[in-house]
């Protein structure tokens, strides 16, 4: 695959394509055109802010600035390579890239109608509410889940046996891990539901 362009005062003029088997093609195709995830990423920047998880020894900093992140994607569609820029936090580091490697494939960059190893960068804005939040809901679905296990376990000891070991107290606790649980959930749903309130 390539092209054949013609420029007037820097300016692409006229353009020919063809195939790999030199064929003539028409005369619209790619001279560059990024890579792209596959898949339903419609708006790619929204969907990384929602889904990088902000780590919890961070969850209480005030964090501002932004991070540049540059991604190589190889004619194959394959991530070859990231690098993240002014980001002095390790561990968001490694969600950052824990986020790009979920994606397995995407639709390599075309350079002058040929598929082409290509580097992007992508910006992510540490102040954004998005990043904030994802990290919140996060640790609130791991202490709901863990209150609703041990409201589980408590709710499966025996009748016989709960008289034995001061029925009020388990009865207590099991009552106030299922209060936790939830609120956790109904804060979950709502977050869920209306999250540019939380």
């Amino acid at each position: 695959m390539a092209t054949k362009e013609n420029y007037l005062n820097n300016k692409l003029v006229a353009l020919q394509c063809f195939d790999e088997q030199g064929n003539y093609t028409g005369d619209y195709c790619f001279i560059l055109k990024p890579p792209v995830p596959l898949g339903d990423y419609s708006d790619f920047e929204n969907y990384m802010l929602d889904n990088i998880i902000l780590p919890k020894e961070l969850s209480d900093k005030r964090l501002e600035g932004t991070v540049t992140i540059t991604c190589t994607i190889t004619k194959d569609g394959k991530l070859s390579e990231i690098n993240i820029e002014g980001c002095s936090y390790e561990s968001l580091k490694k969600e950052i890239e824990k986020f790009f490697f979920s994606i397995r494939e995407w639709s390599p960059a075309i350079i002058h109608n040929r598929p082409a190893d290509h580097s992007f960068q992508n910006i992510l804005p540490l102040s954004s509410p998005s990043l904030q939040y994802a990290g919140g809901l996060y640790h609130s679905l791991v202490i709901g889940m863990t209150s609703l296990f041990m409201m589980i376990q408590l709710s499966g000891i025996s009748k016989d046996v709960i008289p034995k070991h001061g029925g009020r107290n388990h009865f207590n606790c099991c009552f106030f891990a299922s209060l936790i649980a939830k609120k956790t959930v109904l804060n979950t749903i709502a977050a869920l539901k209306y999250p540019t309130q939380l």
